[in-house]
């Protein structure tokens, strides 16, 4: 039962090796190591949280044009639902917003043609572009104020 097994107890100098377990990876993350990035996108989504799937968009973006197109490309309406609507709700938020921008540029891009085939598609499609637009509206509103602190303060800003 001891076989191998010294048994004298360990001093202060002898040298252990303490095996660690090895961390399993997450599902998203093991689609990206076999390439499959329509199936690593879909996980990602699948979390809810959106960290994770910024991250797994910034590691698509990264791997090439081409490892997006494929994970944004022959969707049909019930697996682009998901994507949209996380581009809809994050698309104005500072943190996603460089990210997402190109992506949905992207996306419309590709499914251009297929807009007015479903209700939800374009209804996600209109609230996007409602999103982005509320946005410009704000960026110019905080410009102009911007432009007048300067012009009262000087070029102290």
């Amino acid at each position: 039962m001891v076989r191998g097994r010294s048994n004298r107890p360990t001093e202060e100098d002898d040298a252990v090796v303490v095996s660690q377990k090895k961390k399993k990876l997450r599902a998203h993350d093991l689609h990206l190591k076999s390439f499959s990035y329509k199936q690593a996108l879909d996980a990602a989504l699948d979390t809810k949280e959106p960290a994770t799937v910024a991250a797994v968009l910034e590691e698509l973006q990264q791997r090439g044009p081409e490892a997006l197109d494929i994970a944004l490309s022959g969707r049909d309406e019930s697996s682009l639902e998901p994507v949209l609507a996380f581009i809809t709700r994050y698309i104005a938020h500072p943190r996603f917003a460089p990210l997402l921008i190109p992506i949905c540029d992207s996306l419309l891009t590709c499914y251009s043609s297929a807009l007015g085939e479903s209700l939800a598609i374009d209804a996600l499609v209109t609230r996007v572009y409602q999103n982005v637009r509320q946005e410009v509206e704000v960026q110019k509103k905080l410009l102009g104020a911007l432009g007048g602190m300067e012009m009262i303060l000087g070029d102290e800003l």
